[in-house]
């Protein structure tokens, strides 16, 4: 199997996720640094519900998770291991960190492996394209940035505009 061919547009699904992946990642570290640093890593409305420092954890965790693993074949997810970061810098350096690396391999990463659907290793189970399983981890950072919105408007600060990347 050799690389897909971009379509008659010129539309490359490959490349276009990384933009997107990237758009949506500099939105997400603009929402965390909009916290007041104190309040990122400690702030939740209401119990059971997790400080946005903490769904950067998962974010990057995640993000890691999946990269590794399709790019060094190492296929570990421990939401605990390292701990996860305890003040707003180590949180936002985390999640920076985690893209950075994302960044560094893609490229290394054909596209027809990424649309060979396989057994997710780590959520789902069944046989999913691990294009599938990236954009699941572009869906989960909208997620949590969107819970980062309200917890911003609760404390009293403006959120970023959405529509900016």
């Amino acid at each position: 199997m050799g690389e897909p061919e971009v379509d008659d547009v010129g539309f490359d699904p490959k490349a276009e996720l990384l933009e997107q992946w990237n758009g949506h990642r500099n939105l997400t570290l603009r929402v965390a640094r909009a916290f007041p640093p104190d309040k990122l890593c400690t702030y939740a409305p209401v119990g059971p519900l997790r400080t946005f420092g903490a769904m950067l954890d998962e974010i990057a965790r995640i993000e890691q998770a999946y990269m590794r693993g399709l790019a060094e074949d190492r296929w570990s997810y421990d939401p605990q291991d390292p701990p996860a970061p305890a003040d707003a810098a180590a949180a936002v350096a985390f999640v920076e960190e985690a893209h950075a690396y994302t960044r560094s391999v893609w490229d290394r990463l054909p596209a027809d492996m990424l649309l060979a659907p396989r057994k997710d290793p780590f959520f789902f189970g069944d046989a999913k394209r691990p294009y599938d399983w990236l954009v699941y981890c572009v869906e989960n950072e909208i997620h949590h940035r969107g819970q980062g919105y309200i917890y911003l408007r609760e404390l009293g600060v403006e959120p970023p505009p959405f529509y900016v990347r």
